[in-house]
């Protein structure tokens, strides 16, 4: 038996099963990876099964949700309803499932925007959307961007930019500022930053003026800014208990630190990695010599494949 013979068989058992959101499920996943032929006979499966059963479970389901079903035809994306008509062409390049508000992300010639059950635009035309978490995305216009909810209404002015999210909060420009908002679009911290980086480990790097420091996710300045450069924070998966260090520089030299500022790794060095690689080593130079360190600051003969 062949892999689509798998497939096919776990779809009529689902079907039999009535298990009808595992099936949409298995479609999506089929579409995804570019299987079209399995993925065309399992969308005729759940049309025949639907169009059966449409006076048992799925109309109540229909009544209860009312949510199109994407489907996917020549690697463009419509919308079907309970009953497998078809609601919604296939005109859409990308197209996510429609949220509980009752829109969907969708991409048509380039340019993204919101639909509501009708195929209704019910945004404007952005040039991006991200895509969604926690209720919110990221929209791109013009070299502008600002956040918008499930219904595609704008919760935030627009900035000049918007870095992706890191524990729920992003670093934000205006006006030639960085600040930070959380996923409501409220801001954490104004802009008030001259430079700013994600969030890693709870703590974001920001710039003031000419020198680093570390803010924490509600925005509060908890390391000084006093390094000519801050890296992010990491942990080599190699050790669970290696400390969460970010490299520094300072006078010139390279260290880490934790995550209290403190220097685990004295600044001596002219140069060093941002970050220890799978194994917990990092590449340093030191007087002209390059060789590798632990998170201790330990030197270790080591070499990478």
């Amino acid at each position: 038996m062949n892999n689509n013979d798998h497939f096919k068989e776990l779809a009529i058992l689902l079907l039999q099963q009535k298990k009808f959101d595992e099936l949409l499920k298995l479609y999506n996943e089929v579409m995804s990876v570019g299987n079209r032929e399995l993925g065309t006979d399992i969308l005729k499966l759940i049309i025949k099964a639907l169009k059966e059963n449409s006076t048992n479970e799925l109309t109540s389901a229909e009544e209860v949700s009312g949510t199109p079903i994407r489907f996917r035809k020549d690697n463009n994306y419509g919308f079907i309803d309970t009953k497998g008509k078809i609601i919604i062409q296939p005109i859409y390049n990308e197209a996510d499932d429609f949220n509980e508000e009752g829109f969907a992300r969708v991409q048509i010639h380039n340019k993204y925007c919101m639909i509501n059950k009708k195929g209704n635009i019910v945004t404007s035309m952005y040039d991006h959307i991200e895509k969604f978490v926690g209720g919110s995305a990221v929209a791109c216009i013009n070299g502008k961007s600002c956040l918008i909810d499930g219904k595609g209404n704008m919760i935030t002015p627009m900035y000049e930019n918007i870095i992706s999210f890191s524990d729920g909060i992003a670093p934000v420009k205006l006006n030639g500022k960085w600040g930070f908002i959380d996923r409501e679009g409220a801001l954490v911290s104004q802009p008030i930053y001259d430079d700013a980086d994600f969030l890693f480990y709870g703590l974001a790097a920001v710039k003031i003026g000419n020198k680093w420091g570390y803010v924490n996710a509600r925005g509060k300045l908890v390391i000084q800014p006093i390094y000519d450069e801050a890296g992010r924070f990491n942990k080599s998966p190699a050790n669970v208990e290696q400390p969460t260090l970010a490299r520094v520089k300072i006078n010139g030299k390279f260290g880490y630190i934790n995550t209290d500022g403190d220097f685990v790794i004295e600044p001596i060095y002219d140069w060093a990695e941002d970050i220890f690689d799978h194994c917990g080593y990092a590449k340093v130079i030191y007087r002209h010599q390059e060789y590798y360190i632990d998170c201790s600051g330990k030197r270790c003969w080591y070499t990478r494949d």
